[in-house]
This record gives C-alpha cells, sequence and structure tokens, in this order.
C-alpha cells in the first residue's frame, strides 16, 4: 500500500488524488507535489490511526488542497478512529474525520496558523520535515474542541448553516469579517484569501468559532450581526475623539470579529478579541509587530534589556514614556547588534551575500534561533517606530497599551484585556 514506517508506532504516507477519491499511495511520486489555491507547503496531519499511540504521526499529503477520502483511498482507518486524550476515549466517526480535515484545512489555507482557546497548542502550523515546509494538523485536538464549544454530533454543522445565513442576510458582515477584504498597501483589488474561489466556505467556519464566543458573552437572543455592524463602543468612540482633539487625525483598525492571535500560534479558536467587541485599535501593525513570549525573552536577553512583564505593566501605568524609551532602547539595540554580527559575516570568509550572512548568524546564535529567520530577516532595521506623542495621548486616555501584555501586542491599545490581543 506505499507505507512508510517512520520509528515507533507511527506511520508516514504519500497520497495523490483529488477531492472525489484518492488515488494509489506511490511515495516514488512525492516531487511531482502540487500545491494549488494558495498553500505553499504538504500537509502532515498529526492523527493516530485506529488502534495507534494517541502521540503518533499520521499523514504527510502532497497535496494540501484536497481531502483524502478513507472510504475510497484504502487508508487503514476502520470505522472509527480512536485516541485516547486526558484520559479519555473519543470515537470519531470517518465522516466527522473527513469534515474536520476539511475545515482545518480551508482554515489554514485561508487565515494562515491556527490553535486552541489559549494559544498554548497548534491545531494548524508550518514546521519542518527534514528540508521541506509542511503544514502539521492536529485533528484530533480539534474536534475535541469542537465537540466542547458546540456539541457533538451535528450540532457543528447546524450552528454553521446558522452563521451561514446571518452573514449573507446582514449587509456589510461578510465584507467586515475576517478575511480582509484588502491587502495592505493594495486597496484595489481584493485580498489573496478572497480571491480563493471557497472563501466564503472558510469564512463561515471561521465566523462560528468567533459568533459562539460572543453569544456566551452578550446572550442568544442579541442580534450579533447587528452588534458588529454597530461598530466601536461608545466608550471607545469617546476616546479616540479625545486623542484626536489633541494629536490630529491618525489611522488604525477597530472593529474587527476575531479570536484572540498568538504570535506563531495564530488565531485562538474559541477565544474572543476586544476588537470584535469594538473595544481596541491597532496602529501600523505592519510595521509594531506582535511578539509572543519566547521571541520576546530571546530578543531582550539578545541586547541584554531584561524588564519583566509587571514591571512593564506598572511603568505603563506610572511612567508611560519610560516603557516607551525602553521598547525603543530594545528595538534600536536589536537592529543595531544584529546588523553589525551580519555585516562582519559577510565580509568572511566566505564572502556572503546579505541574505546568506543573515541565515548564518540567525543559525549560529542560541538567542537569534530562538528569534527566528523569518523574524529576523523582516524586522533587521527594528521593530518599533509609534510617535511618542500619540502613545502619550492613548495612555492620556486612558488606553492599555499592548506592550504590558505577556504576547507583546506593540500596534494594540484596549481599554484593559488583561494581557491578551
Amino acid at each position: 500500500m506505499g507505507v512508510r514506517q517512520t520509528g515507533g508506532l507511527g506511520i508516514a504516507m504519500i497520497l495523490q488524488g483529488g477531492l472525489g477519491g484518492v488515488g494509489a499511495l506511490t511515495p516514488q511520486r512525492r516531487k511531482r507535489e502540487h500545491r494549488p489555491l494558495g498553500l505553499a507547503a504538504p500537509l502532515r496531519l498529526e492523527q493516530p490511526v485506529f488502534g495507534a499511540h494517541p502521540r503518533a504521526t499520521g499523514l504527510l499529503l502532497t497535496n494540501p488542497a484536497e481531502l483524502p477520502r478513507p472510504v475510497r483511498s484504502g487508508l487503514p482507518f476502520a470505522d472509527h478512529l480512536e485516541c485516547e486524550i486526558i484520559g479519555a476515549k473519543l470515537v470519531f466517526p470517518r465522516s466527522v474525520m473527513d469534515q474536520g480535515l476539511k475545515e482545518l484545512m480551508l482554515l489554514a489555507r485561508i487565515f494562515g496558523p491556527i490553535s486552541d482557546e489559549k494559544g498554548e497548542y497548534p491545531y494548524a502550523r508550518k514546521a519542518w520535515s527534514g528540508q521541506t515546509r509542511v503544514w502539521e494538523m492536529a485533528l484530533h485536538r480539534y474536534l475535541k474542541a469542537r465537540d466542547l464549544m458546540f456539541g457533538p454530533g451535528e450540532a457543528f454543522s447546524a450552528y454553521v448553516a446558522k452563521v451561514r445565513a446571518e452573514l449573507d442576510s446582514t449587509k456589510g458582515l461578510r465584507d467586515t469579517v475576517e478575511p480582509p477584504l484588502h491587502d495592505e498597501g493594495n486597496k484595489k483589488a481584493p485580498s489573496r484569501a478572497r480571491r480563493e474561489p471557497d472563501w466564503k466556505e472558510a469564512q463561515d467556519v471561521f465566523y462560528a468559532w468567533v459568533r459562539r464566543p460572543m453569544e456566551e458573552l452578550v446572550g442568544s437572543d442579541v442580534d450579533i450581526g447587528a452588534l458588529i455592524m454597530r461598530g466601536v463602543t461608545a466608550r471607545l468612540k469617546a476616546a479616540l475623539a479625545q486623542v484626536e482633539a489633541s494629536y490630529g487625525r491618525f489611522s488604525y483598525g477597530s472593529i474587527n470579529p476575531r479570536p484572540k492571535k498568538k504570535d506563531g500560534f495564530g488565531y485562538r479558536l474559541g477565544s474572543l478579541s476586544d476588537h470584535a467587541l469594538g473595544n481596541a485599535i491597532d496602529i501600523n501593525a505592519r510595521q509594531n509587530p506582535q511578539v509572543n513570549p519566547e521571541r520576546w525573552a530571546h530578543i531582550v536577553k539578545y541586547v541584554n534589556l531584561p524588564m519583566t512583564k509587571a514591571a512593564r505593566a506598572s511603568t505603563w501605568k506610572t511612567k508611560p514614556k519610560s516603557l516607551y524609551d525602553y521598547i525603543h532602547q530594545v528595538s534600536d539595540a536589536f537592529a543595531k547588534k544584529l546588523r553589525e554580527a551580519v555585516e562582519k559575516a559577510a565580509k568572511g570568509p566566505p564572502h556572503l551575500d546579505e541574505h546568506k550572512a543573515l541565515a548564518a548568524v540567525v543559525k549560529h546564535d542560541s538567542h537569534l534561533s530562538g528569534i527566528g529567520l523569518e523574524f529576523t530577516g523582516k524586522y533587521h532595521k527594528g521593530f518599533f517606530n509609534l510617535p511618542w506623542d500619540l502613545v502619550h495621548e492613548l495612555h492620556q486616555a486612558k488606553f492599555v497599551w499592548g506592550a504590558t501584555f505577556d504576547t507583546v501586542d506593540l500596534h494594540h491599545f484596549d481599554f484593559g484585556s488583561g494581557g491578551s490581543p
């Protein structure tokens, strides 16, 4: 059957075929993988097969935009998939597996990485398999969380049908819920995600995960769609008017019905961002990123400028300029030290171009390796540029800055989310 043992109880299989039925399992054809509809990596499905250990490795799919059909493909699944999670046995019928995998792949392709409510365990993320960039899918954990949030059986499908009707009937709601209408820097064309033929199907699933926590917060009798379309809260509107009266007009993003995010883990399904409630704004997110705790710890160690979360929070309350200066100092020191290291590596021997020199520097420094090549490449000139006058006025208007959070969110300001963007 073309099954390749990977050690222990895990298996890995290479699949070819389309949505209507997966063809023969042929590892020899691995190099011929094609990746339609935007996913630039194959897919590794981390899921135990019937009777296997729950941490067994599952499938590596060479065509991430197409779904395996266990009934037709001859895969070694029994009628049900069993796995142990937190001491309890779960049994997922094949139809549930199929639908769950479809949802995960849609969400990953349209919205990027996704994780659990706390941002502790990824449901879908990119990882390295040897020299290949792959998508990892934790299907069993996703299905467990889905059942807890929406109920077992057909409850989730029924809820998705409900939100689909709401998205279609509420004027402007589909344009408000992600994926964004336009990519940053190009307001004339639809966003890359909205050019995908099935983006609405992905949006239906995404909005279901947003709407249920909102419903639990405000009540099931509230018109959630209308609530979203009313936009920012009166408190946020008044605070922004105060800021603009002193500082002048500035660009920001506000109402956005979405889950919270975590750098490296993506959207945290089951959570609810303050942006969804109209209580937060983002300012120039492209140049002032969100940085997860692990990455931030490596950054401050790399430049030897530590400050605890508690210290950041208390400094924002009493000495906001000191916190602002500290963030600027960390950003500038990071850029300076990185630039000097890259220039030294480029001179050699051997002589290296800038990109190869950066990769070499990151590889041989433990803190830069922890920060990651993608982040260092994107923010090698620094990662903070908000003007102090604006930050000062936001502090005066009683905003809480995301720089005080566990996940340091430099572009985020709200009214006290407790450290979660």
